[in-house]
């Protein structure tokens, strides 16, 4: 016995107030890396370190991920699916055509869990499982030019995420997992440290399609965001 996770376009989204709690989580997650990178950032040389056609970036981060705008339909038992904000290391690469445009390329491995409460079932929340999902993301930047050490960009691209490992709760039957492919926004900032160093931190928010989860006994559909914050150290080749 297996459910599936389909895709189909998404309709219009809602805020919902459990989403806060994984926001406060992920300031709190982030607030050290970012006093980390404003220490370090305030001792560096007055250096501009500005990028050129041919140069490579490459960047560790730690990154928090956090679905937002999150609406659900659990059919038959009611109830609200649960996916909890989770922070996790990240690994990306940069390369610059000119001193305005590059295309950066990340992957990795994320794992999710994923329950539902509030629904009939006498249980406050029933496990449904953990999906461990690849992704791989190609995104189109263009850098500001400011003539300083701090250097914003914006980007848009694409990313596609699809099924590593699916670990079902117990008494939760198999279900296999769809590949999915979702437009992204980005906004971020690089900050020269002196060398071939700096520091950054970065947004991205990306719109994946709406899932349904199906078996012979429920059906479940998700709507939801997801907005991932990434600090962390960069080197330039």
């Amino acid at each position: 016995m297996s459910f599936h996770f389909r895709q189909k376009r998404a309709p219009g989204r809602r805020y919902h107030p459990r989403e806060a709690i994984g926001w406060g989580r992920t300031v709190v997650a982030l607030s050290w890396a970012c006093t980390l990178l404003a220490s370090v950032a305030s001792a560096a040389p007055a250096q501009t370190g500005d990028f050129e056609g041919g140069d490579w970036l490459v960047r560790a981060v730690i990154v928090a991920v956090v679905p937002v705008d999150v609406t659900s339909d659990v059919e038959p038992i009611g109830g609200e699916v649960d996916i909890p904000s989770s922070i996790q290391p990240g690994f990306d690469i940069s390369y610059f055509f000119t001193s305005h445009w590059s295309i950066e390329l990340l992957g990795g491995l994320h794992e999710q869990d994923y329950s539902v409460r509030n629904s009939a079932l006498p249980v406050a929340k029933l496990d449904v499982g953990t999906v461990t999902s690849g992704t791989v993301a190609a995104t189109l930047q263009y850098h500001f030019v400011l003539g300083s050490a701090f250097k914003p960009y914006v980007g848009a691209g694409i990313d596609y995420t699809w099924a590593h490992d699916v670990e079902p709760a117990e008494g939760i039957p198999d279900f296999e997992v769809e590949s999915i492919t979702s437009p992204l926004l980005n906004a971020g900032f690089d900050y020269h440290l002196g060398g071939d160093w700096y520091a950054g931190m970065s947004l991205r928010y990306l719109m994946p399609p709406t899932y349904i989860f199906e078996s012979e006994q429920f059906r479940t559909r998700i709507d939801m965001a997801t907005v991932a914050f990434a600090a962390g150290l960069g080197y330039r080749f």
